[in-house]
């Protein structure tokens, strides 16, 4: 399941923003410990916000480092809102039977 998320700092400082930056590394330590790969993480300092691409096995693994990266966030005395969000389900197989009968014309003697 790949995800898209934005994150915008609350109540921004430049210090805090720094110190959010520079917590990249350890969040996608976190993250990859959790089973989520981070495929990509942008900031734009004039927003205040951070957009992270990531892919995970499911929505469980997601929710983990959600919740270790709110923690080491809390820790630093950070906290951001999500206020934007992508998921991108990969597609379902599906089995289909079909089963034809042919004119009588059309059928042979096996």
């Amino acid at each position: 399941m790949k995800q898209k998320l934005t994150f915008q700092l609350d109540d921004p400082t430049t210090v805090k923003y720094a110190k959010w930056r520079a917590l990249g590394g350890e969040i996608n330590k976190l993250c990859v410990k959790e089973g989520l790969i981070i495929n990509s993480r942008l900031y734009d300092e004039d927003a205040w916000t951070s957009t992270v691409e990531s892919i995970g096995p499911d929505r469980a693994t997601i929710f983990r480092c959600t919740h270790a990266t709110i923690f080491l966030l809390a820790k630093h005395d950070i906290s951001t809102t999500c206020i934007g969000a992508d998921i991108f389900e990969p597609p379902k197989l599906q089995k289909l039977s079909l089963q034809l009968t042919l004119k009588k014309e059309q059928q042979t003697e096996e």
